[in-house]
């Protein structure tokens, strides 16, 4: 949902979890693919599915 321009409040929200919660998801997701931003996550995905195809 990050991924695709959804804010993180808007995540929680959806999820109806905590934005804490989303938050540190995100944070992990980002150390693990050595990102620092939302368009850097976006490029990474954009270019797996492009490898795919």
């Amino acid at each position: 949902m990050i991924s695709k321009g959804l804010l993180k409040r808007e995540v929680a929200e959806r999820l109806n979890i905590n934005l804490k919660t989303v938050e540190a998801h995100c944070q992990f997701i980002y150390s693990q693919l050595n990102v620092h931003s939302v368009v850097e996550l976006s490029s990474i995905i954009c270019g797996a599915e492009l490898s795919q195809d």
